[in-house]
């Protein structure tokens, strides 16, 4: 009798802890920085996992494109990734937690800063210039205010479509400081030619120790296997590990949020996988 009483004890003391724990959630903040490089303000969002507040590690840092629509439809144009309900999902399974940056497209700007090159109908062009604010101003930025794991092979880059395209660009540009780049639905169509020239003539920028993650929907274009496949080509012929290059075809994939919405877990995980 005394044992089952010291028992129950114990488990309604342990009960809240319990129930904390099955709820706890990660957090979401907005931020803005100005970009000397771009002449205008970014917004910024950072979502820190689940047990940031109470563990003492530090983490990896993954960048993302088109923070609008990470993580509120409300902000979203087309629907949302649910960045922080999957992350959110991942921490319960016991998955290796990141914080995850987003950055605002500009708006009328996106095309401007998520194209490397311009493009003599769309123009656009100064991805340069915004790769050079992520590592010049926005990494310094959040690894001065949160714990984060601060060394290239600890620092990733990812984003769709546009985003897609400046994330592979950004594993030659930015060499010193992304490792790893996840892509969806790349857009290469608009800069193939100028981005398989960079590749090709890059001499600096050791791929063989980048990793590559793509999906792609097969009923987004009628170009988009076709480009992947040359991209990847000059990435290979240059360095670029088959073992570190992953690249998935969805035959039902679309060209919108819900579908990388589906896929970003996935993603996510063989970051890890290497």
């Amino acid at each position: 009798m005394i044992k089952s009483l010291i028992i129950l004890i114990v488990a309604l003391v342990l009960a809240p802890c319990f129930k904390a724990q099955a709820t706890r959630k990660g957090t979401v903040l907005k931020d803005s920085l100005y970009a000397p490089q771009l002449g205008y303000t970014k917004g910024i969002w950072i979502y820190l996992p689940p047990n940031y507040d109470f563990a003492k590690q530090r983490y990896p840092v993954l960048y993302l494109q088109d923070a609008q629509n990470l993580f509120d439809r409300n902000t979203s144009y087309s629907g949302e990734w649910g960045i922080d309900e999957t992350m959110d999902s991942l921490y319960f399974k016991k998955k290796p937690m990141a914080i995850i940056v987003g950055i605002e497209h500009g708006g009328e700007n996106r095309i401007n800063e998520l194209t490397p090159f311009p493009h003599p109908k769309y123009k656009g062009g100064q991805g340069k210039a915004y790769l050079d604010f992520i590592t010049n101003s926005l990494k310094p930025h959040i690894d001065k205010n949160y714990r984060t794991k601060t060394k290239k092979r600890h620092t990733y880059i990812g984003g769709s479509s546009l985003g897609g395209l400046i994330s592979t660009f950004a594993l030659g540009y930015s060499n010193d400081y992304f490792s790893k780049a996840l892509v969806f639905s790349p857009a290469y169509w608009i800069n193939l030619q100028p981005l398989v020239s960079f590749i090709s003539s890059s001499r600096n920028c050791h791929y063989s120790r980048k990793s590559l993650y793509i999906i792609q929907g097969l009923n987004e274009s009628s170009t988009i296997e076709k480009d992947t496949r040359e991209v990847v080509q000059h990435l290979q012929n240059n360095g670029l590990k088959r073992k570190n290059t992953a690249i998935l075809s969805d035959p039902n994939g679309v060209h919108n949020e819900n579908f990388w919405r589906s896929e970003f877990a996935r993603a996510y995980l063989w970051l890890w996988s290497l």
